[in-house]
């Protein structure tokens, strides 16, 4: 038995000492700390930003493959040691962006006029198996409240992020002091997390994302949706027609137009 350990430690060190990318850390996660709030923040500034039109051929439905192409780029571009013999080793590193992407596509079959279904987007965790000491993990809004103070928890371990939403038509409806307010999704989008904001001497957080739908970084206050509805059903219960009820919390609104947020998949890593 000890033997076996020995030869599996061994084994570990012996990958290690063959890796393509550095074996520390230190500089995938970078903070910076200024008086003025929008300069302040912690971020992986190894990610790369790709544009799923500009970087490659049949972009228009890759956002989940390019986003999952930026977040490895954190992990491989910032040191983070992974296997020679692993998919990211043979697939994703020392390729073009093309390449990179269309590759993660593939991985997550994607399809051209349909995109990519949650269950490939969630199964982007089990690129923790590329990376030595690194775990998956998987948050979904049915169960975990995902706003800014969560983003950066995850930010703050090395975990590098999908996040995705979906585009949400809010309709309002009621007659008297009653109210009912109903949920239509068409479609989704993911985006990457690619660290936060906060203002220095408070509990103040904002998220800043990386968006495959042109390459660029928005600043986002994830904020939870209200119950709107103040009609009852039967026996004086309330109803919730939110999609995730009080763990409803979205990106972005404009008028009834709404960016939810489903779940965040990602790859913790040391």
């Amino acid at each position: 038995m000890f033997i076996k350990k020995s030869l599996k430690f061994l084994t570990i060190l012996t990958l290690a000492t063959f890796l393509n990318g550095n074996t520390q850390a230190s500089n995938k996660l970078s903070c910076t700390y200024d008086t003025n709030s929008n300069g302040s923040g912690c971020f992986f500034d190894q990610m790369k930003q790709y544009n799923q039109y500009d970087d490659v051929d049949k972009g228009t439905m890759y956002c989940a493959p390019t986003a999952a192409a930026m977040a490895l780029s954190a992990l491989t571009f910032g040191g983070i040691s992974y296997y020679s013999d692993s998919w990211t080793a043979e697939n994703f590193v020392n390729h073009s962006t093309e390449d990179r992407i269309e590759n993660l596509a593939e991985k997550m079959n994607t399809s051209t006029s349909g995109g990519t279904s949650w269950y490939y987007i969630k199964r982007f965790r089990k690129r923790d198996a590329d990376f030595i000491d690194a775990s998956e993990n998987l948050d979904k809004a049915s169960n975990t409240k995902l706003y800014d103070s969560h983003m950066r928890s995850l930010v703050r371990r090395g975990e590098v992020a999908l996040l995705d939403y979906g585009h949400y038509t809010e309709t309002c409806e009621g007659t008297g002091s009653s109210t009912v307010c109903t949920y239509e999704r068409n479609g989704g989008h993911v985006v990457t997390v690619n660290g936060y904001y906060y203002t220095s001497g408070s509990s103040v957080y904002t998220t800043n994302i990386y968006n495959p739908a042109g390459g660029y970084n928005q600043e986002r206050n994830i904020t939870k949706l209200s119950d709107k509805t103040t009609d009852t059903g039967w026996f004086g219960s309330d109803l919730d027609y939110r999609p995730y009820e009080g763990n409803t919390y979205y990106l972005w609104s404009s008028g009834s137009a709404l960016k939810i947020i489903d779940f965040v998949v990602g790859v913790n890593s040391n």
